[in-house]
């Protein structure tokens, strides 16, 4: 069976520095994703999972892009948690 790394490779080199500062605050690297068509890319962690918002700062802080938290309720989960990408065109 593929991993989440497979399933849902980075695909940009901003990707995979959201992803290398995740791993360096602690979180497990098989549970960061990215989903989404080419334009619209959103990250998630685990299962709908929420990012500490200092982890947050901390990514912003390094790559130059927003992430932008998006939160839904669902009824049988409960709160679904993923982060839109904002890149800074001026960081590219």
């Amino acid at each position: 069976m593929p991993t989440w790394e497979e399933m849902y490779p980075c695909k940009t080199p901003i990707e995979d520095k959201i992803k290398l500062l995740l791993v360096m605050r602690g979180y497990p690297r098989g549970k960061i994703c990215f989903k989404g068509s080419k334009d619209n890319r959103e990250l998630r962690y685990g299962y709908w999972n929420h990012i500490k918002s200092k982890d947050i700062e901390y990514v912003e802080t390094f790559t130059g892009c927003k992430l932008n938290t998006f939160s839904t309720e669902d009824n049988d989960c409960g709160n679904l948690i993923s982060y839109t990408i904002e890149e800074n065109q001026n960081e590219q």
